[in-house]
């Protein structure tokens, strides 16, 4: 069901909002205090999911430490976008998706942010979220080639509840085609929103974003008041965005070999190295979704 009992509940009376738009104190509390992120990543999915309700009350030396980081488009907007242009790929033994130009990137940030810049940043302290098990173990391998396995690396689920003081999502789609796939079989970050409210606000310090702005911009809901946000507070790198252009490719035969995803999570085996070469290798206020009832961890 896409509805919780729990949220079910909460949207039925006398749960619900009265007619002041206020909820009833005597049968509902909620814990508004975010001790987690900095104001600018908060800042979305606040006005998206909280009705600007949550407080930022996070501890300001934690929150701010990446704020100056010197590869950030714009100092004090610890939140940056990068565009690229992918390729959705599978390998013959499995149904999930990678990309490896996004692969790519995601282990550079990883690397510049804990052996080359700083404030440098333990590799324990840094996550990376993906919506697809074959990208994730994809990244996984590859940062252990750079002496960087401690980074945790898996999907939304997998994070739910937690947190790190750097967060770096890779959205993996190159490609309007598969968007309806992903949104039959419940994959993917476009038009899902309680999984796109769960990846954002992970990050305690630095959200830094990878993917294909055209295939995310489709989702007006929600990636697309990001990239606004992103391209209005200069911190976009990477290619240019057009809004408003199309990322679809003519291919009449694209959804018919699509399979239905498995999305669990497997382990790092060794059939996971074929195609590694394209990679160029040579949570506080926990905030789950929309409509749950906020708790402090």
């Amino acid at each position: 069901m896409d509805i919780s009992y729990m949220e079910r509940l909460s949207m039925r009376s006398p749960y619900d909002r009265g007619n002041d738009g206020v909820y009833n104190s005597n049968l509902l509390t909620k814990l508004v205090r975010n001790y987690r992120s900095h104001p600018s990543i908060l800042k979305l999915p606040n006005e998206m999911f909280y009705d600007n309700e949550l407080q930022q009350c996070g501890d300001h030396f934690v929150t701010n430490s990446m704020a100056r980081w010197e590869h950030l488009p714009k100092k004090g907007f610890p939140v940056m976008f990068h565009a690229i242009s992918g390729e959705n790929l599978r390998e013959a033994n499995s149904p999930s998706w990678f990309n490896p130009q996004e692969a790519q990137e995601v282990v550079n940030y990883v690397d510049l942010l804990a052996k080359h810049s700083m404030p440098r940043v333990d590799p324990a302290e840094i996550g990376v979220v993906t919506p697809y098990a074959r990208q994730a173990q994809k990244i996984r391998l590859a940062l252990k080639t750079r002496d960087l396995g401690d980074v945790k690396v898996g999907s939304v689920e997998t994070f739910q509840g937690q947190e790190r003081r750097v967060i770096i999502i890779s959205t993996v789609r190159a490609e309007n085609d598969y968007v309806d796939h992903d949104k039959k079989y419940n994959l993917g970050f476009v038009s899902n929103k309680k999984r796109f409210n769960v990846a954002v606000t992970r990050a305690q310090a630095l959200l830094i974003i990878v993917g294909q702005p055209q295939v995310l911009a489709t989702d007006k809901e929600t990636w697309l008041p990001l990239l606004r946000m992103c391209r209005d507070n200069q911190s976009w790198v990477g290619e240019e965005w057009v809004e408003g252009s199309d990322a679809s490719k003519d291919e009449d035969d694209l959804l018919a070999s699509v399979p239905e995803e498995n999305t669990n999570e497997a382990s790092d085996d060794d059939w996971v190295i074929f195609g590694m070469d394209r990679l160029g290798i040579s949570q506080a206020v926990e905030q789950e979704g929309l409509g749950y009832i906020n708790r402090e961890e």
